[in-house]
């Protein structure tokens, strides 16, 4: 099946309509025909040209996207979504947040929310040194099992440039997995942040009141 004027019409067509779920599920039924039909790069490079004025929460990648690409497909598609949400999906565990970090279409990626994916800290690593994600602004780990080592891969992730906010709810941190996180750079662009739900001590905050840097939060959740 080719990619026609046609099809290039009709995606247009959806693009200049108003953003919402019609609309959004016409770009993403045409995007799958322009995957199957040769992935023209002009195709791909104008819906993301228009895509950019949609909230990101408008364009979250459809559920049978991710659980193709959990599934070892390829899934060029995926390049329009703006987020993922894999809440009340089948746990990724490690491997899957290693499929994620490794996927070279979520170069868009804004929003990444992973709770409740038995993730613990090698796919913390993987997520962290992810060539793909580094415009990901907001990122959902709650639930997980990051630990201390995960804290700090997440903490000196220097490839995920964009991160603004991060939630770790729930994430067995304790006051050493607070310290690694808090006295990392992480925190000189990090502007909200998620810790409750860890059985955190008052020690493990004192990394806040140690650190020379410049600090960035704006917003802090402890309970």
């Amino acid at each position: 099946m080719s990619w026609t004027p046609d099809d290039f019409g009709d995606l247009r067509s959806a693009l200049h309509a108003p953003p919402g779920e019609e609309s959004w599920a016409r770009v993403c039924a045409l995007m799958e025909r322009w995957a199957a039909g040769g992935e023209d790069e002009r195709a791909l490079d104008y819906a993301l040209s228009h895509l950019g004025r949609w909230p990101q929460d408008q364009r979250l990648a459809p559920r049978a996207w991710v659980e193709r690409l959990m599934g070892g497909a390829r899934v060029p598609e995926l390049a329009v979504a703006g987020s993922v949400d894999a809440t009340g999906q089948h746990p990724m565990e490690d491997v899957g947040a290693e499929v994620l970090a490794e996927a070279s279409a979520l170069g868009a990626l804004r929003t990444l929310k992973l709770p409740r994916q038995k993730i613990g800290a090698r796919g913390a690593r993987a997520l962290a040194r992810s060539e793909h994600l580094a415009a990901v602004e907001e990122l959902d780990l709650s639930a997980n099992e990051l630990g201390v080592a995960g804290a700090r891969a997440l903490g000196y992730a220097d490839r995920l440039d964009g991160l603004r906010a991060l939630n770790v709810h729930h994430n067995q941190l304790d006051g050493q997995g607070a310290s690694a996180l808090l006295g990392a750079p992480l925190m000189a662009r990090l502007e909200r942040l998620v810790l409750s739900g860890n059985p955190l001590s008052p020690g493990g905050l004192d990394a806040l009141g140690r650190r020379e840097a410049p600090l960035a939060l704006e917003h802090l959740s402890l309970n």
